[in-house]
C-alpha cells in the first residue's frame, strides 16, 4: 500500500508543481527516496509529531499548495484532532 502511495504521488507530483508532502519521521524507512531526491524542496519532514504536521498542511493548502500527509494511520487520526478542533473550530465560532 506504501509503495502505491509513494509511486501515484511521484508520477502525480511530475505533473503538478503544486503538489507536496509532509511526513511524520517515517520516511527513511518507506519508499519516498524517488520523491524526496527529485522533489526535495517539496517534501517536508515534521518530525514525530502529527499534530504539528497537521497544522504545517493546512498552512501549506492555504498558500495555494497541495499537501499529502504520510505517516502511520493511528497517529495521524487521535492527536491531530485535538489541533484541528483548537485551530479550526473554536476559531470559527469566536
Amino acid at each position: 500500500m506504501r509503495d502505491t502511495f509513494s509511486k501515484v504521488l511521484y508520477q502525480v507530483a511530475k505533473a503538478d508543481p503544486k503538489i507536496c508532502i509532509v511526513v511524520a519521521d517515517i520516511s527513511p524507512a518507506g519508499s519516498m527516496n524517488q520523491y524526496r531526491q527529485e522533489f526535495p524542496d517539496r517534501l517536508h519532514d515534521g518530525g514525530v509529531a502529527e499534530q504539528a504536521d497537521d497544522r504545517l498542511l493546512r498552512r501549506l493548502a492555504m498558500r495555494g499548495m497541495k499537501p499529502y500527509a504520510y505517516t502511520i494511520a493511528t497517529f495521524a487520526l487521535y492527536r491531530p484532532f485535538e489541533q484541528i478542533r483548537v485551530d479550526l473550530c473554536y476559531r470559527i465560532c469566536l
